[in-house]
């Protein structure tokens, strides 16, 4: 079994939040009935005592709790996606804890990760995933995974600075873990221009 230690890396990087009106959204509910699920959404509602806590689940979900939201769609459909940020966003957190399939989790963050706040961390868990076929993995350097995405995205922020032609996400930090990696969205040209750093 795979084991999970991440609630030290979260309190690490999300603490400077914790007292914020954040918004945060949750790929991926668990369970697969109405009442099933639901636990880490729970977990951010203590967590984050003044944040609106949001969670995508492609099941139907029932997650009480007075600043929690179960939301149905598919963390693979343009229009879910989009309605969901359109209507919750922008967050300033979103954690991918889907289907953990590699094209799933790369369609997530090619359309949520615009509507990221400045200065917001984009999380996917289970990377481990990226090498288990059964999850679209493969061998290192298998295109449409998790771990590929986070190699592409180490070159977005490095070759920007020689090759115009290349796309250019706004992540100016990547902290890669044991099966986690957080992305932390750039925190504006205005922002980057008043410490001297290169957006």
């Amino acid at each position: 079994a795979w084991r999970h230690e991440y609630l030290p890396h979260y309190q690490h990087h999300l603490e400077p939040l914790r007292r914020e009106q954040i918004v945060l959204l949750e790929i991926g509910i668990g369970g697969y009935n109405l009442a099933e699920g639901g636990s880490s959404l729970a977990m951010w509602q203590s967590y984050f005592p003044r944040g609106h806590i949001h969670g995508l689940d492609i099941h139907e979900k029932r997650v009480p709790g007075p600043r929690i939201t179960a939301h149905r769609g598919s963390q693979i459909d343009d229009d879910d996606l989009t309605a969901l940020a359109t209507s919750t966003g922008p967050f300033d957190v979103i954690i991918d804890d889907g289907s953990h399939f590699g094209r799933h989790i790369v369609k997530s963050f090619t359309v949520l990760f615009p509507y990221l706040k400045a200065g917001g961390w984009y999380i996917i868990e289970d990377m481990e995933t990226a090498y288990v076929p059964f999850f679209g993995g493969g061998p290192p350097g298998k295109p449409n995974t998790s771990v590929q995405l986070t190699k592409d995205l180490i070159d977005s922020v490095n070759r920007a600075h020689f090759d115009a032609d290349i796309p250019v996400w706004e992540v100016d930090e990547i902290h890669v873990y044991d099966q986690l990696a957080f992305f932390k969205k750039s925190a504006g040209e205005a922002d980057a221009e008043a410490s001297g750093d290169r957006v």
